[in-house]
C-alpha cells in the first residue's frame, strides 16, 4: 500500500492537465436559443481552445459562445474551486435557452463540481431536455478528457488520492438528471488510466501525457455531441446508459492506431529521415508490446465505461490468460508488418508542444479496413474505389486482432493499411514472404496438408477464424 500511494502521488505530480485575470460571475443575457459554455484545461484560463474541440462540433453555427474565466493553473484544487461558482452563475444566468457545457481536462473537474450540485428543481436551473433539442431550454454536459470517467478516469482509479496544495481526487462522476457525454482518447492518462499494475501500461501512460492528452489530439476527433454521431469507425460510441438519477450518460472512446510509447521514436526517425529503417522494426514489435500494454486495462472496446473500477496491484488471471492466447497472433502480425515494410515516409509526427491543431496519433479509418467493411455494399464500394489508390483485390486477412491494425506511415504522420493483395497462389515468393508464411503456419491451426480444403476456403481461413476484428471491422481493438 505504501508503494501504491507513492506511485499514485508520483504519477499525479507528473501528469499535467490540459494546455492556455479576470474572474467574474457577470454574464450577458443571450437572446439566441442556444449557447455553448466552455471551460478550458490547464493553461487556458479564457477557454479559447474549446471551440476547436471535436472538429468544432461543440460550437454549432447557430450557438453563441460563453467562455468561463478561471485560473486554470497547476494548483488544481484552488483553480477548480475558483471556477465552479463562475460556471454555476453562467448556467443560471442563461437557463432560458439550450446550453451545452463543454469542459476539457481540468475544466471537466470544474464542470463536475457544478454538475453534482445542480438540480432541475433549483431556482434558475435549466429544465430537463432528454432529447437534447437545441430549440428548447435544457442542458447537456460534454466532458472531454475527464479524470472522472468511471472506468478509466484517474480520479476514479484513485478515489482517495490527496496531494496537499495540489490536487484532491473527487472520485468517479456521480449520477445527474441531466444528460452527459464523455469523450476519451485511448491511453489518455487522465481519462483512460490503467486499471491494473503493469510497468508497460504505466510507461505508455506517461508518454501519452504529451502524445495523446494535449488539446490538438481532441480537436481532430470526428464526433458531434449534439447528434451523438460520427463518421469515423475508430470512434466507438457506447449505447447511452440511464443512470440512477434519471439522466443519460454517453461514453465515446477514440481508438489509438499506435502506442504512444513509440511516438517519440517515430517522431525523431521522421525528422532524421530514418523511417525506412525504424518503421519495419517498430511494426514488428508493436503488436506484441501493445498486447502486453492492454493487459493493464479492463477492455479496449469501451464495453463497461459506466462501471467505476479502482486501480489494483493484481491483474486478474482472466486478463493474463487472454493475453497469453493472443501472443501467437501478435507475433504473426509483427512478422507480416516487417515483411510488408513501408510505402511512404513522414516528414515528422505532430509536436506534443504545438499550440496549433496537428494530426492526431488517433488516426482515422484505414483504406484497407474500410474496404473490408463496405465490401457487401456495392454503392459504398464504388465511392471508396474512386478515392482509394489501392487495388480492387480484397486485402489479405490478418492472423489475429490482438495486435494493432497492419499499417504503414504516411506523410501526415498517421498510418494507413498497405496494399496486401498478394495471393497464396503466386508461384514465386521472396524470402521475407516465405518467412511470414512459415510463422503463420506454425502459430495458426490448420488441417493436414493432405486434406481437401472446403469450397471457398484458402490459406487465409485460419487467420479469419482467429481474428475477431474481421467480423467487427475497424471498431475492434486489442483487449
Amino acid at each position: 500500500m505504501i508503494y501504491l500511494g507513492t506511485m499514485a502521488a508520483a504519477v499525479s505530480t507528473t501528469l499535467v492537465f490540459g494546455h492556455a485575470t479576470n474572474y467574474t460571475a457577470d454574464f450577458p443575457q443571450v437572446d439566441l436559443t442556444a449557447a455553448t459554455i466552455g471551460i478550458g484545461g490547464r493553461g487556458d484560463p479564457d477557454a479559447v481552445n474549446i471551440p476547436n474541440k471535436l472538429q468544432g462540433n461543440v460550437l454549432p453555427p447557430t450557438f453563441t459562445y460563453i467562455p468561463i474565466h478561471y485560473p486554470a493553473g497547476f494548483d488544481i484544487d484552488n483553480s477548480t474551486n475558483a471556477g465552479a461558482p463562475v460556471l454555476a452563475d453562467a448556467i443560471t444566468d442563461n437557463s432560458g435557452q439550450f446550453l451545452m457545457v463543454v469542459g476539457y481536462s481540468e475544466g471537466t473537474v470544474v464542470a463536475e463540481k457544478v454538475r453534482r450540485n445542480l438540480d432541475p428543481s433549483d431556482p434558475g436551473a435549466p429544465p430537463l431536455n432528454p432529447t437534447n433539442d437545441p430549440t428548447k431550454p435544457g442542458l447537456l454536459w460534454v466532458m472531454i478528457a475527464s479524470p472522472n470517467v468511471p472506468n478509466g478516469g484517474i480520479f476514479s482509479r484513485f478515489p482517495g488520492l490527496n496531494i496537499p496544495f495540489f490536487v484532491s481526487s473527487n472520485g468517479a462522476a456521480e449520477p445527474s438528471p441531466y444528460n452527459t457525454t464523455y469523450v476519451t482518447d485511448e491511453y489518455d492518462p487522465y481519462a483512460d488510466f490503467p486499471a491494473y499494475f503493469n510497468p508497460l501500461s504505466l510507461a505508455n501512460s506517461l508518454v501519452a501525457v504529451m502524445y495523446v492528452h494535449p488539446d490538438q489530439y481532441y480537436d481532430s476527433v470526428d464526433y458531434d455531441p449534439l447528434t451523438n454521431t460520427t463518421n469515423d469507425p475508430n470512434v466507438l460510441v457506447h449505447a447511452p446508459v440511464t443512470n440512477s438519477a434519471g439522466g443519460t450518460d454517453t461514453y465515446v472512446f477514440v481508438l489509438a492506431q499506435h502506442l504512444p510509447l513509440f511516438a517519440p521514436v517515430r517522431q525523431i526517425a521522421g525528422v532524421l529521415q530514418l523511417t525506412p529503417l525504424t518503421e519495419p522494426v517498430l511494426g514488428a514489435v508493436e503488436p506484441l508490446v501493445r498486447l502486453l500494454v492492454d493487459m493493464g486495462y479492463t477492455d479496449r472496446a469501451n464495453l463497461n465505461p459506466e462501471k467505476p473500477v479502482q486501480f489494483s496491484l493484481i491483474t486478474p488471471p482472466g486478463k493474463v490468460l487472454e493475453t497469453v492466447v493472443g501472443v501467437p497472433g501478435a507475433i504473426g502480425q509483427g512478422v507480416t508488418n516487417f515483411v510488408t515494410g513501408v510505402e511512404s515516409i513522414p516528414g515528422s509526427l505532430p509536436s506534443p508542444l504545438s499550440t496549433t491543431n496537428s494530426p492526431s496519433i488517433t488516426a482515422k479509418s484505414e483504406p484497407g479496413e474500410q474496404k473490408a467493411t463496405l465490401a457487401d455494399d456495392p454503392t459504398q464500394g464504388q465511392q471508396l474505389s474512386g478515392a482509394a489508390t489501392t487495388t480492387t483485390e480484397p486485402p489479405v486477412a490478418t492472423p489475429d486482432s490482438s495486435g494493432p491494425t497492419l499499417s504503414t506511415v504516411t506523410a501526415d504522420g498517421n498510418k494507413v493499411a498497405p496494399d496486401t493483395t498478394t495471393k497464396t497462389t503466386t508461384p514465386k515468393k521472396n524470402v521475407f514472404t516465405q518467412l511470414a508464411d512459415s510463422v503463420k503456419k506454425f502459430f495458426s491451426p490448420k488441417k493436414p496438408a493432405t486434406s481437401t480444403p472446403s469450397p471457398g476456403s484458402g490459406d487465409s481461413a485460419p487467420a479469419d477464424s482467429s481474428s475477431q476484428g474481421a467480423s467487427q471491422g475497424s471498431t475492434s481493438n486489442a483487449a
